[in-house]
């Protein structure tokens, strides 16, 4: 991290240092003091670094891969969106890497479920759009996106039914479907 961008316990540790070094103690109340604001210095100081959520990575990721660990990117967190290889380690999406300055850390998340989108247009004057695909069943969880709200979702294998309002204009529709 540069130094004129301080983390937030940086700054903490500075101002304590600053009132230690600066403040005269006279008495068994004042050293009771002066000791906790050593004790508090020493475990600010101790703290992790703080994570930087930096973005994605993967082939439509923010990055497509890492680059060499630095102090420069010490903390910088990237979540996997493509499986692959990255920094010599085999990764499924969810995964994220979060670099130490030295080297790029690998936290698995566990099995992550991968999401699809799928998209159409609702045509202007028409209510519903039905979006068939093999990956939806009658459980999958469904996200929609789109610029009005829905008034109904039917969903069941292969396909789901989305019912709007009547539009005066075609609207770009999307579900993500897990």
């Amino acid at each position: 991290m540069s130094d004129n961008n301080p983390q937030p316990y940086s700054v903490i540790s500075n101002i304590l240092r600053s009132i230690i070094d600066r403040t005269e103690y006279d008495g068994p109340a004042d050293s009771r003091i002066a000791q906790l604001l050593l004790e508090l210095k020493a475990t600010i100081e101790g703290l992790p670094q703080p994570m930087v959520f930096k973005g994605t990575l993967g082939i439509d990721g923010d990055i497509t891969s890492l680059p060499a660990a630095s102090d420069d990117n010490k903390g910088f967190v990237y979540v996997v969106i493509t499986a692959g290889t990255y920094a010599e380690q085999s990764a499924n999406v969810g995964d994220m890497f979060i670099s130490t300055g030295e080297a790029w850390s690998y936290v698995p998340s566990g099995d992550v479920v991968p999401w699809k989108v799928i998209s159409g247009t609702l045509h202007a004057n028409e209510t519903t759009i039905t979006f068939t695909d093999s990956a939806i069943t009658a459980n999958s969880l469904i996200d929609v996106y789109a610029p009005v709200w829905y008034s109904d979702l039917v969903q069941s294998a292969g396909s789901v039914v989305l019912t709007f309002p009547v539009q005066s204009a075609d609207i770009s529709v999307s579900i993500k479907v897990s």
